[in-house]
C-alpha cells in the first residue's frame, strides 16, 4: 500500500497553503498532520481522499492510480475518511448508521440489489465493540451526544475496512479515556497489519503524536512544509516555532510528549 502525494496545495478560495508538498504514505506506518488553523490540514485530508475539487498542482496517486479519477466506490473500499464535520441528518439506529460503511466492500448482485445491508453481523458487533457501543445500538442516532456521536462515525469507518485512514481530528469531543481507545485501536491495527494498512490524522493535542505516530507532516500556514520521522519532526524547538507558543516536556523522555508553557 502506497500514497504519493506532490505539488502545490490551494484552498477552496484559491489561497496558497504550501507551495511545495512532497508525501508519500506507505503501509505501517502512523502520521500525524499537525499546523496552526487554517494552514491546511482539512484541505489535504480532503485530496488525499480525492473529494476536493481537482487541482492540476497537486497529484494524489494511491498504488500509482489518480486518486480523483478513481470510481468511487472502489475509492472507499481503498481509502477511508472521517470528516471534522458532518451535516447530513440520520433518523436510524447506531448500529444501521454503522452498518452503512459495510456498503464500501459489499459485492453487487443484480438480483439482490440490497443484499450489501446484511454484512457479516460479527463484523458490525466487532466494529462497534471496538469504540464501546454495543450498548448503544438501537439508540437513535440523533439523540447521542457529541462524543458518542464521534465514536459511531469511527465504527462505521472501521466497518468500511479501508486501507488507508484519514482522520480529521478523530479526539474532538471524546474524553481521555476514549481518546486513548481510539488511538490505540488505529495504532494496533497498523502494527498487526503492517503490509496492508496506514493512517494519516490530524492532530492537535502535543501529548499523543509523540507516543502514538511514526511519521509527521507539519504544515505552517506561511506554504511551507516539513514530513519526516516523527522523532526528527516532532522537536520541541520545530513546535514551538509552527504553533507561536512555549512548550515544555512532560519529562526527559522524547515520547513523553509537550505541554504549553504556562
Amino acid at each position: 500500500m502506497r500514497l504519493h502525494c506532490e505539488g502545490a496545495l490551494y484552498s477552496p478560495d484559491a489561497r496558497l497553503l504550501c507551495r511545495q508538498l512532497r508525501l508519500q504514505v506507505e503501509a505501517g506506518q502512523v502520521w500525524a498532520l499537525m499546523g496552526p488553523n487554517g494552514s491546511g490540514k482539512s484541505t489535504l485530508l480532503y485530496a488525499l481522499a480525492g473529494l476536493g475539487a481537482d487541482s492540476p498542482a497537486l497529484k494524489v496517486n494511491f498504488q500509482g492510480e489518480a486518486v480523483a479519477s478513481m470510481e468511487p466506490k472502489k475509492r472507499a473500499s481503498l481509502i477511508g475518511i472521517l470528516l471534522q464535520q458532518e451535516e447530513a441528518i440520520f433518523w436510524g439506529s447506531v448500529a444501521e448508521y454503522v452498518m452503512m460503511g459495510a456498503y464500501a466492500q459489499a459485492s453487487w448482485q443484480w438480483n439482490r440489489p440490497w443484499g450489501w445491508w446484511r454484512a457479516d453481523e460479527s463484523r458490525l458487533q466487532a466494529a462497534m465493540a471496538s469504540m464501546e457501543l454495543l450498548n448503544d445500538a438501537k439508540r437513535s442516532y440523533d439523540s447521542l451526544s457529541g462524543g458518542q456521536r464521534q465514536r459511531v462515525r469511527m465504527a462505521q469507518l472501521i466497518m468500511q475496512q479501508p486501507s488507508l485512514m484519514l482522520l480529521d481530528e478523530p479526539l474532538q469531543h471524546l474524553d481521555i479515556h476514549h481518546q486513548r481507545q481510539l488511538l490505540e485501536f488505529v495504532t494496533k491495527r497498523v502494527s498487526q497489519h503492517p503490509k496492508d494498512h496506514a493512517v494519516v490524522m490530524v492532530l492537535h493535542d502535543l501529548i499523543w503524536p509523540t507516543r502514538v505516530c511514526t511519521h509527521a507532516l507539519l504544515l505552517d500556514g506561511l506554504g511551507g512544509a516539513y514530513a519526516g520521522l516523527a522523532s526528527d519532526v516532532l522537536t520541541q524547538p520545530r513546535l514551538e516555532r509552527l504553533f507561536d507558543c512555549s512548550l515544555q516536556p512532560v519529562s526527559e523522555k522524547f515520547k513523553a510528549g509537550y505541554v504549553p508553557a504556562i
